[in-house]
């Protein structure tokens, strides 16, 4: 492993810098504060996508294809998103515009650890 570049982070660490993060009271749980919303690192818009946009009636100025395969997934009905569940199963989120809007970016990185805990159930 190479060292990291003077100030800088090291590439392949895709956590959120530390100056954002900070404990929450009581709970052991590592929030964003909103120094994210200035940043670009929170906002990607793939306009030149051959799927652009992937959902019907999404707003092309405000869509965030950051979260291109969404991280929410897989916590199933807890999601907190717009979805149904498809006669053969599969959860069917074509309505879905949560993981896409911008103002969303820190809720769905503060569910990290969720996310990573219903993975860990899975395996």
């Amino acid at each position: 492993m190479l060292p990291p570049q003077q100030g800088r982070r090291p590439r392949f660490c895709r956590s959120a810098p530390h100056e954002l993060l900070h404990p929450e009271e009581g709970k052991g749980k590592i929030t964003l504060n909103n120094n994210w919303k200035d940043k670009a690192y929170s906002y990607f818009c793939h306009e030149k996508c051959e799927y652009f946009p992937c959902h019907a009636g999404a707003d092309r100025s405000n869509f965030n294809c950051l979260f291109c395969y969404c991280p929410l997934y897989v916590l199933g009905k807890k999601c907190g998103g717009d979805f149904v569940y498809r006669e053969d199963g599969v959860k069917d989120c074509t309505a879905c515009l949560y993981p896409h809007l911008r103002e969303n970016y820190g809720e769905i990185v503060d569910r990290y650890r969720e996310i990573l805990a219903a993975i860990r159930e899975k395996e």
